[in-house]
């Protein structure tokens, strides 16, 4: 009796990382089919949305960056203080700053890393994880400035007054 017990016990310990391992991997393949868009990655250059007095907003200034580059909470607090964006008065009436807040709360960025205390794309943790070579080349006087998206994302098709 008691050797069938330990017996037993030695076949258990041996199957039980392989049913953990086997179960894990059914947890995994089940949250892939049930939440495609949970893993999918976000296209910041294409809002799901266009709005065009946000286009022409911000457009005028500088090219209207992807909402998707920067978390709702941070375009919020840009668009309060837009009587000091950045060393620049770019107030605007409250009817159009309220339509390109809600534009932006609704198309902002959703993942971890699209937040920056400063509220400067260039300074969240998703732009630095995609832009480690341009970092590099501004540093060594290769690129003049990181806001000019345009020079290497051409193919977006988005347009840069400046």
């Amino acid at each position: 009796m008691i050797t069938n017990y330990y017996s037993c016990n030695r076949k258990m310990n041996r199957l039980l990382p392989a049913a953990i391992t086997t179960m894990k991997r059914a947890i995994a393949l089940s949250l892939i089919i049930a939440c495609p868009g949970v893993l999918a990655a976000e296209d910041v250059w294409k809002p799901r949305e266009i709005d065009p007095l946000w286009q022409n907003e911000c457009g005028s200034c500088h090219m209207a960056f992807p909402p998707a580059l920067l978390s709702s909470g941070d375009w919020q607090i840009m668009m309060q203080g837009l009587d000091k964006h950045f060393g620049v008065d770019a107030s605007m009436d409250a009817k159009s700053r309220d339509q390109i807040a809600a534009f932006l709360d609704r198309n902002g960025g959703s993942r971890w890393g699209h937040s920056a205390d400063s509220q400067r794309i260039t300074e969240t943790s998703y732009f630095i994880k995609k832009h480690k070579s341009s970092i590099r080349m501004l540093m060594k006087g290769r690129v003049k400035t990181l806001v000019d998206c345009m020079v290497c994302h051409k193919e977006n098709g988005a347009e840069n007054p400046n």
